[in-house]
């Protein structure tokens, strides 16, 4: 009683210091527990006053006043968790650490009892598995065996199935992810004997885990009980077990989940209607009864497989992974016509009668034989899910692990024919491509490997390491111009992949053209590195990318790109129809599927004339096509919204326009149905708002009283966030009356309150939702405990929660929680305002995931203190992860210089360079730093020359100057073409020697185009200077500004040096801007010769700036045509001529520029609007119609385009 006292006293002194519980509160606990003789701490936690991570802090500050009873060998007992006969469940933390454990103790043990304990733990303790709860320590004290296991905070499978009775699919996910966890411990020859409800623990995410190890039965051991007794819980245990067999078998598992399943389809066990001892006696002698009996509407694959897992018979169960693999093909099938389903149900009986084989072959052959003389409606894509899709693809993944060991013995010849086996079996296995391109690689078969290196990329096209390596192999190809491209996405996609850095400036030195030299300078400045400061944490990105492969993984059939005529489709109907043998009639019908839309129309054409085919048999062949083409359409728009949500890239909705009278009413179809997953319903609504507001959200108004509320927040949240774009159309069917919104005078009420806090949706949809709400008192209750994990963070980053304190204290839960991409989301809601926020990042990069690691050096600003500058340092020497070594390096200030590590040619160039941007801003250079600079310019790495020279020569340095170039090895090539990049005007004589006279074609290119750059800002500073003078600007003679520049064209046009003069005119206003964005627009794969952010861009410099910029535009137009004049490409000349129109229009300037967007083959989108909108000036109304709607054909979602249509109906009308 004492040590509890003094223990309770401690606490709520600390607990009063800190503030955690309200003072009334406490005196009244305290004086309860000790009159009770309680512990204060399980107290508070029972009352739910302070969080347990909290109190563990807590606890640990009082580690000397903890009383014994609290004390458990090397741990501190937070709580007792429950209590039983076999021994005491307990919530722990160790003494050094604030992880919470969960340990058992085993009461009543005797010595013999102990030491198979002590083996089985041992064993135990080795499983490895995402979905087993890890077994970290064992031991014994005083006598009792104890052994700790992770802690799962959640709930049971047990709990879950009492709350959640219909949520059938959920319960089979869960299911098909603890039998592979059981199909695991069974290759290690362990078998859990006890597996139930309660034994499936699941965290706040639902993730299944499978727990209590206790029963196992290892290989060669002894189980805990003697041979013979009875394990496990009897509404659960196979019958083998229940007799008390010897050597149980792993199928005694598979009865078990099949009890499982059996509960989650009639909410019962077997025998839940009997008492224990009735229970086991039916357990051993009778058959359970089917699922089905209890509950007819149960689908009869899963009722089948219900019954062969609990078959009497072990040798006729399934396996663990097989009964898995039953279940997910389950979730495949419903999708499939009725009439396969039972011929998938009649495979499965046909081969279980094995003295019925002869018979039943001749019966079903001949019904099979009539049935296509009849009509076969649906041939090979079926039979593909039923029973060659899945072999061939066991094959093919059997051939593939064959061949990846060939690969790894570098024996490629022999793995090719394999793999290409493999891709015939398998071929939506991304793998298998990828290993077919490493083949042809190393065999020096560049351009094959490429081929299938682009399939890959078709087919995951988010997947980074696809573009590295296919530029990689561009790289030994010697196709540069391409791989630096792959290289760039790369780093898009992945940012943690700096190496591709390293491989992009390895290229543009290797490269022959100096453009490839100028984009690079262009892209990877300074500025480019600092993409690797900030570390954002999505906490969907892992289902998004598991849900992304798995649809992918989808079959799909790609329609044929050239178009059919009809008497091709009336070839195929005759042949269809006319044909007895199974094989031609399959063809004719693939040939139909290949062009769906041509032949529904033929035949919608034969219907409505006389035919020899019957009528009703046109019917069902096209209701067969129409099924086929709708189905197939579905996975084409869900692989289109996969790749819409892991890119964001809308240019991919463009065939979905095109195909917009089925697409709409598909995307209907999957917003709306409550078994698809909830990220796919969401980004499905958010293309429909995309591809066309009004119908968007026309469909919204039908579904807002829906009883189905995730759909409900779906389409509130996205018409609240397009609510303001709806308004720019100025569209006839949209008003707003007195700040309500009517779209085809239906009121949408977008607003959302109260109703989120308690309504039943999935997470990511309320998280979405959450956006729209901007209440604090909402956004309070949105934090609280019985809302989900995502939901919480995501409501704390919409709060203030340097002045909540009840925010505060939730966000410091988080950001002790076990899951990492919480703690790394929580950590990027940390502001220097909150308290302790630099010793919370200081702890965060002590943190054993490198995410949380990588957030809190993101999180260090230049306005932390020395102190943690100082810690960085130390980090940064111990620290052996690349990525953040070099986030540390770009977060030390100018005042941390690493000297050691720019000198060091054994480090990675990527953290150099970093390096380097600090030594290169450094004010006052000291004879020291002369010796580092030394160092430099004799580096063993020719990038590392090349980029210190760069980066010295970027920026004026005057009295440095003669003493970099003192330093240079002038018979270093790279050194050179670093200087010649420069565009110093220190170095004009330099330059102007390499630009005339250096042996190198390179070098005197590119110092070509850098002179023209530092001789056009000569002229035109001198056009300002004389413009302040004067007042006034006459630019009648302007070609008396650039005398430097007159006189090297002269020079160049002498020497036939015509190439890159002109590129060098263009350069500096075009190709800097066009190179820029056509490295950002390849990164999201939508870049083409004319991209429109360019084109803008360049209309935006007429429309927008003054006179002098335009003089400069035109000036600079006219040199670039008078060297090369096909140089200056059309879409500059369309976009200049375009905006000096409307900038100043005129009868001349609207022919000239008709001419030249005439004159172009493809135009683009944007070219297209300005196309409309020359016609609409000129109140040439169908003309400008026909632009404006090919235009929204290429981009349905651009408003400005919309706008001009509307415009364009209203003239007509």
């Amino acid at each position: 009683m004492q040590k509890f006292s003094t223990y309770n006293t401690y606490l709520a002194k600390k607990l009063k210091e800190q503030d955690c519980v309200a003072m009334n509160l406490l005196v009244e606990g305290l004086r309860y527990c000790n009159e009770h003789e309680r512990n204060l701490g399980e107290y508070i936690l029972d009352k739910k006053w302070v969080t347990v991570l909290e109190y563990v802090e807590i606890m640990h500050s009082l580690h000397e006043y903890i009383p014994s009873q609290m004390k458990f060998d090397k741990y501190f007992i937070v709580r007792e968790l429950g209590r039983g006969g076999m021994g005491v469940v307990y919530l722990v933390v160790r003494e050094d650490s604030t992880r919470l454990l969960v340990l058992k103790t085993l009461l009543h043990c005797d010595r013999d009892y102990i030491r198979r304990f002590y083996k089985e733990a041992r064993g135990v303790s080795t499983l490895q598995h995402a979905n087993i709860v890890p077994i970290y320590d064992f031991g014994q004290q005083k006598g009792i065996p104890y052994f700790t296991m992770k802690y799962i905070e959640g709930i049971d499978f047990e709990q879950f199935l009492k709350a959640n009775r219909d949520k059938i699919d959920v319960c089979i996910d869960i299911l098909v992810t603890i039998s592979k966890a059981v199909d695991y411990i069974h290759q290690k020859n362990i078998v859990h004997r006890d597996i139930k409800p309660a034994n499936i623990l699941l965290d706040k995410n639902f993730t299944p885990y499978l727990a209590d190890f206790g029963l196992v039965k290892l290989p060669g051991q002894a189980t805990l009980t003697k041979d013979g007794d009875i394990l496990g819980t009897i509404h659960y245990t196979s019958p083998e077990q229940a007799r008390g067999v010897k050597n149980l078998s792993s199928k005694a598992d598979v009865y078990s989940l099949g009890v499982l399943l059996y509960e989650v389809l009639t909410g019962k066990t077997p025998f839940a209607d009997h008492n224990m001892i009735a229970a086991y006696r039916k357990v051993i002698k009778s058959i359970p009864p089917e699922p089905q009996k209890y509950a007819s509407s149960i689908p009869d694959a899963l009722n089948q497989i219900c019954v062969r897992a609990m078959n009497r018979n072990p040798q006729k169960r399934f396996n663990a992974m097989e009964f898995a693999t039953a279940l997910q093909k389950y979730k495949d099938t419903p999708n499939l016509p009725k009439y396969l389903k039972y011929l998938y149900r009649g495979q499965r009986w046909f081969f279980s009668k094995g003295w019925l084989i002869i018979s039943s072959v001749v019966v079903i052959f001949s019904a099979v034989f009539l049935g296509w003389q009849q009509y076969s409606p649906s041939p090979q894509w079926y039979n593909e899910y039923i029973t060659d899709s899945l072999e061939d693809a066991k094959r093919g993944k059997k051939l593939l692990s064959e061949a990846k060991k060939l690969v790894e013995h570098n024996d490629f010849a022999q793995a090719y024919p394999i793999l290409q086996q493999a891709q015939k079996l398998d071929p939506n296995n991304v793998d298998v491509p990828y290993y077919l391109a490493l083949c042809l690689e190393k065999q020096q078969k560049y351009s094959q490997s490429i081929e299938y290196l682009t399939q890959c990329i078709a087919f995951v096209p988010w997947e980074a390491k696809y573009f590295k390596k296919r530029g990689e192999v561009f790289q030994k190809a010697k196709r540069h111009d391409e791989g630096i491209y792959d290289f760039l996405r790369c780093i898009e996609l992945d940012p943690l992949n700096i190496f591709a850095v390293e491989n992009i400036y390895d290229m543009a030195l290797s490269g022959t053209s100096p453009k490839l030299l100028f984009t690079v300078k262009q892209v990877f400045k300074e500025r480019s590195f600092l993409q690797y400061t900030r570390r954002r944490v999505d906490l969907f990105q892992q289902q998004k990318n598991k849900l992304c492969t798995e649809i992918m993984q989808n079959k799909f059939l790609h329609y044929a790109q050239q178009p059919t005529t009809k008497s091709q489709i009336k070839k195929f109907i005759d042949r269809f129809f006319e044909q007895h043998d199974p094989e031609p009639k399959k063809s004719a019908f693939k040939a139909m599927l290949l062009h769906p839309k041509t032949s529904i129309a033929y035949i919608d054409d034969l219907l409505a004339t006389t035919h020899k085919v019957p009528t009703k048999k046109l019917l069902r062949l096209r209701e067969d096509l129409r099924k086929h083409y709708i189905e197939n359409m579905r996975v084409f728009i869900l692989r289109t919204i996969v790749t819409y949500v892991q890119l964001q890239r809308k240019h991919g909705l463009r065939k979905l326009y095109s195909w917009r009278k089925d697409v709409f009413g598909i995307l209907r179809e999957i917003i709306c149905d409550k078994n698809e997953n909830e990220i796919i319903r969401y980004y499905a609504a958010e293309i429909f708002f995309e591809l066309d507001l009004v119908k968007a959200f026309t469909f919204t108004t039908t579904v807002l009283h829906s009883d189905d509320l995730n759909v409900v927040f779906i389409l509130k949240s996205l018409a609240r966030e397009y609510q303001n774009k709806l308004l720019q159309l100025e569209d006839s069917s949209v008003t707003v009356r007195e700040s309500k919104l009517y779209v085809n005078e239906q009121e949408i009420a977008v607003d959302i309150g109260e109703e989120i806090i308690a309504a039943q949706v999935m997470p990511f949809i309320k998280v979405k939702a959450i956006k729209c709400v901007h209440s604090q008192s909402i956004l309070q209750q949105l934090i609280a405990p019985a809302q989900s994990p995502f939901v919480r963070l995501h409501a704390l980053a919409k709060m203030n929660v340097n002045t909540d304190q009840k925010a505060y204290e939730i966000l410091s839960y988080f950001l002790n929680c076990d899951d990492e991409h919480q703690r790394g989301f929580a950590l990027n809601l940390l502001t220097p305002q909150m308290p302790s926020y630099e010793l919370k990042l200081l702890r965060a990069m002590q943190d054993r995931s490198s995410l949380v690691r990588s957030v809190a050096i993101s999180g260090i600003t230049a306005d932390c203190s020395p102190k943690i500058f100082v810690k960085l340092r130390e980090y940064l020497k111990e620290e052996s992860d690349l990525f953040l070594r070099l986030q540390c390096v770009l977060r030390l200030s100018p005042d941390h210089f690493l000297k050691d590590i720019l000198v060091n040619a054994n480090e990675n160039i990527i953290v150099r360079f970093a390096t380097m941007f600090y030594f290169s801003k450094k004010k006052n250079f000291k004879t020291k730093d002369l010796g580092v600079l030394q160092h430099l310019m004799s580096d063993d790495n020719k990038i590392m020359r090349f980029f210190i020279t760069f980066s010295l020569m970027r920026r004026k340095f005057g009295a440095m100057t003669p003493m970099v170039l003192a330093f240079m090895n002038n018979k270093d090539y790279y050194s050179r073409l670093g200087i010649a990049m420069s565009t110093s005007p220190d170095l004009v004589s330099r330059l102007r020697s390499y630009a005339l006279h250096a042996p190198e074609k390179r070098v005197r290119d590119v110092a070509l185009v850098s002179l023209v750059t530092i001789y056009i800002n000569n002229g035109f500073h001198r056009i300002q200077n004389r413009m302040k003078k004067t007042g006034s600007l006459d630019l009648s003679n302007a070609e008396r500004f650039f005398p430097e520049l007159n006189e090297l064209h002269n020079i160049c046009e002498k020497k036939n040096e015509k190439e890159w003069l002109s590129f060098g005119y263009r350069h500096f206003l075009y190709d800097e801007n066009y190179e820029i964005e056509k490295i950002h627009a390849s990164m999201r794969d939508e870049f083409n010769a004319d991209h429109a952010a360019y084109l803008q861009r360049l209309l935006n410099k007429v429309l927008i700036e003054d006179q002098l910029t335009v003089f400069r535009i035109n000036f600079l137009s006219f040199r670039a045509m008078i060297v090369d004049d096909g140089s200056l490409r059309k879409l500059e000349r369309s976009a200049l001529a375009y905006g000096i129109f409307k900038r100043a229009p005129s009868p001349k300037q609207y022919q000239e520029c008709l001419d030249i967007l005439r004159g172009i083959e493809h135009l683009q989108p944007i070219q297209r609007y300005w196309l409309a909108d020359l016609h609409f000036s000129q109140k040439e109304y169908a003309a400008a119609k026909k632009a404006i709607d090919r235009a929204i054909a290429d981009e349905p979602w651009n408003v400005q385009f919309l706008r001009l249509r509307n415009e364009v109906n209203r003239q007509n009308n």
